[in-house]
């Protein structure tokens, strides 16, 4: 309810599928791209939430994107929301969740936190993604790839794929990511290294 309480105060008629891309609005996170995505898809009921602060590496870049949205008669499905405490519960009030950035990026939040609530993912094959997004729970695309954001995005809002698969995500992000798991695998390094061995099981 929080969640679409919040879609309905950025701007989001009630019952649109949603398309939600959080993170810091910068070329480099690729926004341009989803937009672009969007615009190739075949129902115009479909909005895009930008949930983010503009980044200082690319300062107007915002705006650009505003605009290339208006030039594709795009501007009443594409929501700027800023920066939003309330992430999860726009998460969790979505239809899918991108993460598009074109350069690759160690780890990303973004995909684990959408998984975590079992929302379908679409993310940049690049980085520590494949790592974290594996094929047979999230949807993996070429960086800087509208054409394949948008099949990928056509897969999830087709209503065909069974919630199992995101139930499955969930499960991994509880039994690979948890901060138990985490604080484990961080004891485990910690001995390696103390005990000067020259290599640590994963």
């Amino acid at each position: 309810a929080e969640g679409t309480a919040a879609l309905a105060e950025i701007g989001v008629p009630g019952g649109a599928p949603v398309i939600l891309a959080p993170g810091t609005v910068a070329p480099w996170k690729g926004t341009k791209d989803i937009v672009r995505a969007l615009s190739k898809l075949n129902d115009s009921a479909i909005h895009l939430v930008v949930a983010g602060s503009e980044s200082t590496d690319g300062p107007g870049y915002a705006n650009q994107v505003r605009g290339f949205a208006r030039m594709r008669g795009l501007e009443n499905r594409v929501h700027f929301a800023g920066f939003r405490s309330d992430i999860g519960a726009l998460m969790a009030a979505s239809h899918v969740v991108v993460h598009a950035a074109r350069r690759p990026e160690p780890f990303g939040r973004v995909p684990l936190e959408a998984m975590a609530l079992e929302r379908p993912v679409v993310a940049a094959d690049a980085g520590g993604v494949p790592e974290v997004v594996p094929d047979d729970v999230g949807w993996r695309v070429e960086p800087g790839n509208p054409i394949a954001i948008a099949a990928a995005l056509e897969e999830v809002l087709n209503g065909s794929v069974p919630p199992r698969r995101f139930e499955k995500g969930a499960a991994l992000v509880r039994s690979r990511f948890a901060l138990r798991h985490h604080v484990k695998k961080m004891a485990e390094v910690f001995v390696w290294a103390a005990e000067g061995r020259t290599s640590c099981e994963s």
